[in-house]
């Protein structure tokens, strides 16, 4: 290869091309493959190389780029989700609070048992013991569809899949804890975090000596007023085993958060009367009580890239529904948001985008508008750099944590990884000391539904990225 400070620019980019050529060459391993590439300098917007850069395919995760760079540049970077608790006016007496305890979410994707936790003493902290009415669960800021676009293709409980709402818990999802009794022959405990009145625990687990684990888990919803979300756990649990802990996706997110809420107001002395939990508008007239606040945006999209959370991207899609053209925020507003982003950003129409997360087959974007994304997020100081803290380290952390790892591409790439069947895709930055980014993608679809195939397909992807720092490495500094 060309190297040194010298080198002729001309020489650099053809070796480049035709590196890229050369592993991008049909292999048994790749038949039947698509596989869109473009390389992109961020400092010029010069596409270095494309290959099928302007074919709509799958981009799996890779779709969360584009939520995430929407929300951060129509939300701004500094936005936080605030969850409060009121009450009516002038209904104090003592202790007591004469009417209902109401808690009005906005679609807060980070918000866990600890923040209901935190509310609950806070009102304690008032010297509140009691609300004579019951909890009223507001959550018109989100319109009452829960399941995201193209999620009805699978139905599984798995904790990915998880609904939508404005008033949402612990992303949705509750943990199963499986812990084997101390003899042979005695039952397992199975427990759920957080304890909540939504769930009915059905354990059915022996501990056993010998043989395997297998522990069968499925998840029921018993109808009523009140649904229940019924954990029924059976099968066997090794004595010599450790503890188990399963997630899954819950039914309800406005019963789980209202059940929790009162679990945590009830560990702090405080009751409600026996009004069940219901839904209602907070009274403008309300007084607030207590609220708490999520971490800013710039903090949250870390979670979303960094661990391709499928939850919170769809969260921040409702949410920028709701912020860009009104309550109650829906998926259609959200979607249509970010499409006026990218028309704004000069991104040519001809990609499918269903929902936020990329789950399931439902989105088609092309390799050259991703870089065109990338290079236009980096090139704004807003937030460019809360964009790339969000995106994994090659080497280093999230989804590629154990790869690249004693490549060249080591640290000096962050990119965003998408996995589906047949579907794997990887897009970011990479960069060198002194030197302008690259803004690369790399899509490919319709492999075998192999291990091997998908093993040579991310190898490919390996290759380019370390192909690219390597160009780098070898131009001169500006």
């Amino acid at each position: 290869m060309p190297s040194g400070k010298g080198t002729d620019a001309r020489a650099r980019e053809a070796w480049l091309s035709a590196r890229l050529t050369e592993i991008l060459a049909p292999t048994p391993a790749l038949a039947g493959a698509s596989i869109g590439v473009s390389v992109l300098d961020t400092a010029t917007g010069r596409v270095l190389f494309g290959s099928k850069d302007k074919q709509p395919l799958n981009a799996a995760s890779n779709v969360k780029l584009v939520t995430t760079a929407a929300a951060l540049a129509l939300l701004g970077p500094d936005f936080r989700y605030r969850t409060g608790v009121y009450a009516a006016p002038l209904t104090r007496l003592g202790d007591t609070i004469e009417g209902d305890l109401t808690i009005r979410g906005v679609g807060d994707p980070s918000l866990g048992t600890a923040e209901l936790a935190a509310l609950a003493a806070d009102l304690a902290g008032l010297g509140i013991k009691k609300f004579t009415g019951g909890l009223v669960l507001d959550d018109s800021y989100f319109d009452a569809v829960r399941t995201p676009p193209a999620f009805e293709q699978k139905n599984e409980d798995a904790y990915y899949r998880a609904p939508a709402g404005a008033l949402s818990l612990n992303f949705n999802a509750v943990a199963i804890v499986v812990t084997p009794g101390s003899l042979d022959g005695a039952p397992a405990r199975v427990a759920v975090d957080p304890p909540s009145a939504y769930f009915e625990v059905k354990p059915s687990v022996t501990t056993t000596a010998t043989g395997r684990s297998s522990l069968r888990i499925t998840l029921k919803t018993r109808p009523g007023k009140q649904p229940v979300l019924q954990v029924i756990v059976s099968g066997a649990m090794r004595l010599s085993d450790e503890q188990v802990v399963i997630r899954k996706r819950i039914d309800h997110p406005d019963i789980y958060l209202a059940q929790t809420f009162i679990s945590e107001l009830g560990r702090r002395g405080i009751t409600l009367g026996k009004k069940p939990p219901r839904h209602g508008v907070l009274d403008p007239k309300a007084r607030a009580l207590a609220a708490t606040y999520s971490a800013p945006l710039a903090l949250l999209v870390r979670d979303v890239n960094k661990h391709s959370n499928n939850f919170m991207a769809e969260q921040l899609v409702k949410t920028i529904g709701a912020e860009a053209t009104g309550l109650p925020g829906s998926w259609e507003s959200g979607i249509q948001a970010i499409k006026q982003y990218l028309k704004d950003l000069g991104i040519p129409d001809g990609y499918v985008l269903t929902n936020g997360s990329g789950l399931y087959d439902s989105n088609r974007l092309t390799a050259d508008m991703l870089t065109r994304l990338l290079r236009a997020v980096h090139r704004d100081f807003r937030f460019s750099a809360d964009y790339l803290a969000s995106l994994p380290i090659a080497g280093i952390d999230g989804t590629l944590s154990r790869r690249l790892e004693g490549t060249g591409a080591e640290r000096h790439l962050r990119a965003k990884t998408g996995t589906l069947a047949g579907v794997t895709a990887l897009s970011g930055y990479v960069g060198a000391t002194g030197r302008p980014a690259l803004a690369f993608a790399i899509l490919a679809n319709g492999f075998a539904q192999k291990s091997a195939s998908r093993a040579a397909v991310r190898a490919v992807q390996d290759q380019i990225a370390t192909a690219l720092v390597d160009y780098l490495e070898a131009t001169p500094e500006r």
